[in-house]
Parts: C-alpha cells; structure tokens; sequence
C-alpha cells in the first residue's frame, strides 16, 4: 500500500465518529487504497481536448421563478413542535 496510511484511516475515521477495530483499520485501510489507485487511473485519460464542465447535461436556468408568497406566523408555525423556548424550536444538542 502506498497510498494511503492506517493513521490516515483512523483520522477518517475518527472525523466519521467511527470506532474501529485495528483489525477494521487494516482492512479499511486496504480497501481505501484499492478505491484510490482506481480513481487515480482517471488521470491517465487523455483529456486535452476536452472542453471543462459543470456538469453533463446541458441545463439552462433550472430555478424556478422567486415570487413573494404570504407567510404563515410565528405561533401557527411553532403550534406542532413538540418543544420550543422563547419562540424558537428546541432541538437536542449534537456537538460535544
């Protein structure tokens, strides 16, 4: 393997807030190699003539038009949520 690390899988991993086993790490690891040595034939391609692209099809303005719309208040928005303080939706906490 030379192109990626088990070091460099743990961090993934970790940034994943996956916990492995080293046994996982070896094997991902392995794995990623593999997946990145295939994507890295893509630079073999000869690409000199072709044009850059955002994307495949060719698409023309796909938004749809912005038009003012009355809004609902704040007191019927908030009427279903199951837990509100100071008129804002209460959520539960996901950093650490």
């Amino acid at each position: 393997m030379s192109g990626i690390t088990e070091e460099q899988t743990r961090k993934v991993a970790e940034m994943a807030r996956l916990k492995l086993t080293d046994e996982e790490v070896k094997r991902f690891t392995q794995q990623l190699d593999k997946l990145i040595e295939y994507a890295e034939q893509l630079n073999e391609l000869p690409t000199e003539n072709v044009e850059p692209t955002s994307h495949v099809l060719e698409l023309k303005n796909v938004m749809r038009e912005d038009h003012a719309r009355t809004m609902i208040s704040r007191e019927e928005a908030l009427k279903n949520v199951p837990e509100q303080k100071d008129g804002l939706i209460k959520v539960p906490a996901i950093l650490e």
